[in-house]
């Protein structure tokens, strides 16, 4: 029996070590900003494989101070990206300052540095980390903690914001942590934008800093599927207006094309074929076209628009090239969410024939002398995701209005984010005393559940049922029927939570219901407790004007306003709840010929 015992003992150790193997990372890493100290911090870094690229950019009414590495708010131990602006107006101006990593990172962690307050000045962080497409939403205390003594504060579910309470007068001491947001970000993640301004109205200068950036690459990145590429050698002589999957499921890029004013397309413009590498079997989309007046503003866009953003991504223009007085010119841009990605010398390799200029443009030098040559050739590697690619072709020299061709092939990627499902359709409309919901949606493939989430104030949610996804690759269509409203007045809020199979989630837009009108004169407040605002949800039966009164415990005035309610259920934001300091208030709503209260707590 003892020998049992100490068998399933060796079991069990065996099954944790091996379980605490697969958790840890392969791979980790930490970015020392040392080194760069007093750089700008508009670079890119990189450790252990991956790259950090670091931007910033400023928002109207935005004066920038200064944005580069230092310790000002380390006091000489810990180097960090000093970021310091001065708003013109406060409260909507501020930065952007973002990081984007070459690759998807899992158990991504940072540090904000002296978000704090003084006077009426209130520090105001917002950070949005992206996992593919989506947004990260925060939660304590899994994501994030605060400093201790009370200098910033959360903003509260959903809003991922961060703001500053009191001031942290020791900024510099390495030891003081009053105003440290610290995070940790389960992953994957491969973008962070963090936006910062002044909370309130004033204006002035501010200051924060961004370190202790670490992360861990685990091979096995649950939102990840495996390499592909795109092979076009079935489609060969067929028009390249179309989409066309990988070898991966779920991923394939919709090609189209645009030609520009003064371009016409020559016989075999944008079709597929192996015209430029027929010695190799090698088929690309293939661009054939001649401009009237050559330059800048004629020539084609060909877009390469990817089904969800892939890593690694790769692709060929071959056949670069040109005579006296004609040069292909060929500029590749990749983005993601919206944003170009800056091509550095490190991510292209091209023939003898062409040469990189500036703003990702490739432009002929001399002539090819056969199409299979590489000398007119550019390889081309990303080095972030990317979400889609445009490639605008044209000649760079005016004077010559003769046709051009080049191709376009090689694409091949690492891996892609497994997206949660592509949203067709979300709508609700009342039926009898129930609330219809319907939802399509395209792509759901790695989508396990949606769960229905209702709200009576939109701001807090609860879960009432759960759907399960249906697998469709290509299109499916949900309903779902809320029986459990007939007590419900006003508006009532529904959003999906779209879980995929490794338990990641993103959310719907919030459908706004309208049940019943509540009765003339009642009213409810939400949130409350509040902290910012409350909003005040007041029933009538027809056009009226009303008063409403803020008072504190001793019945001293605070607010006074007077509204004007229309038939039906008006809503009244009660702002600035900032200025009135935590406690209980009385909020009054006196019409012609009622009276009604309510408490509001407050809670700065």
């Amino acid at each position: 029996m003892k020998q049992i015992y100490l068998f399933l003992f060796l079991c069990v150790c065996l099954l944790f070590t091996a379980f605490k193997a697969l958790s840890q990372c392969s791979v980790t890493a930490f970015y020392d900003f040392g080194p760069k100290n007093g750089a700008s911090a508009n670079t890119s870094l990189t450790q252990n494989g991956v790259t950090m690229t670091v931007s910033n950019t400023i928002v109207s009414g935005t004066t920038m101070d200064a944005f580069v590495f230092n310790n000002t708010h380390k006091g000489g131990v810990n180097y960090g990206i000093y970021v310091d602006h001065g708003n013109t107006t406060g409260g909507a101006p501020g930065a952007k300052t973002k990081l984007s990593f070459s690759e998807p990172l899992s158990q991504l962690s940072f540090s904000l540095w002296d978000v704090d307050a003084s006077g009426t000045k209130k520090d105001s962080i917002q950070v949005k980390a992206y996992s593919g497409p989506n947004v990260v939403t925060l939660a304590s205390p899994s994501d994030f903690t605060v400093g201790t003594g009370g200098c910033v504060a959360f903003a509260g579910p959903g809003s991922n914001a961060f703001v500053g309470t009191t001031n942290n007068s020791p900024d510099a001491s390495a030891t003081s942590a009053c105003g440290d947001v610290n995070l940790k970000l389960s992953g994957p993640i491969d973008s962070v934008v963090i936006f910062s301004s002044v909370r309130t109205g004033t204006s002035g200068t501010f200051s924060f800093g961004i370190g202790n950036i670490s992360w861990c690459k685990n091979t096995n990145i649950p939102s990840s599927v495996a390499p592909g590429s795109f092979n076009f050698s079935s489609l060969n002589g067929q028009s390249a207006n179309r989409t066309v999957n990988s070898n991966v499921g779920g991923v394939n890029v919709t090609i189209s094309q645009q030609l520009l004013q003064g371009t016409t397309a020559q016989t075999g413009n944008f079709v597929f074929n192996d015209n430029h590498k027929n010695a190799a079997n090698n088929y690309g989309i293939h661009l054939n076209q001649a401009v009237s007046n050559p330059g800048v503003t004629q020539g084609s866009k060909t877009k390469l628009a990817f089904s969800r953003a892939i890593v690694g991504l790769k692709l060929s223009v071959w056949d670069i090239d040109g005579a006296a007085t004609k040069r292909d010119s060929i500029t590749v841009n990749g983005y993601r969410e919206g944003s170009i990605i800056n091509l550095s010398p490190a991510d292209y390799a091209t023939g003898a024939c062409v040469a990189f200029t500036n703003g990702n443009n490739f432009r002929a030098g001399t002539f090819g002398s056969a199409t299979d040559e590489p000398c007119g050739d550019v390889n081309i590697s990303f080095p972030t995701a990317v979400d889609s690619v445009i490639i605008f072709a044209t000649q760079g020299f005016q004077g010559d209005n003769t046709a051009f061709s080049v191709s376009i092939g090689n694409l091949s990627f690492s891996n892609s984010f497994a997206l949660p499902a592509g949203m067709k359709e979300w709508t609700g409309v009342l039926s009898g005393n129930n609330v219809l919901l319907k939802w399509s949606t395209s792509g759901e493939a790695q989508v396990k559940k949606y769960d229905v989430e209702r709200s009576l104030n939109a701001q807090t949610f609860t879960t009432i049922g759960s759907v399960a996804a249906k697998g469709d690759a290509v299109s499916a269509q949900y309903d779902f029927n809320d029986r459990a409203i007939k007590s419900a007045t006003g508006t009532v809020y529904y959003r999906l939570k779209i879980v995929d199979n490794d338990d990641q989630f993103s959310y719907s837009s919030v459908l706004a219901i309208h049940i019943k009108d509540l009765p003339r004169g009642s009213f409810a407040l939400y949130p409350n407790p509040a902290k910012k605002s409350s909003v005040l949800n007041i029933g009538s039966d027809r056009n009226e004007k009303v008063e409403l009164l803020v008072t504190d415990a001793q019945g001293r005035q605070l607010i006074r306003k007077i509204y004007q309610l229309n038939m039906g259920t008006n809503s009244i934001t009660i702002p600035d709840l900032v200025k009135l300091g935590s406690g209980t208030y009385n909020v009054t709503v006196v019409g012609s010929d009622f009276r009604t209260n309510r408490k509001l707590v407050v809670v700065n």
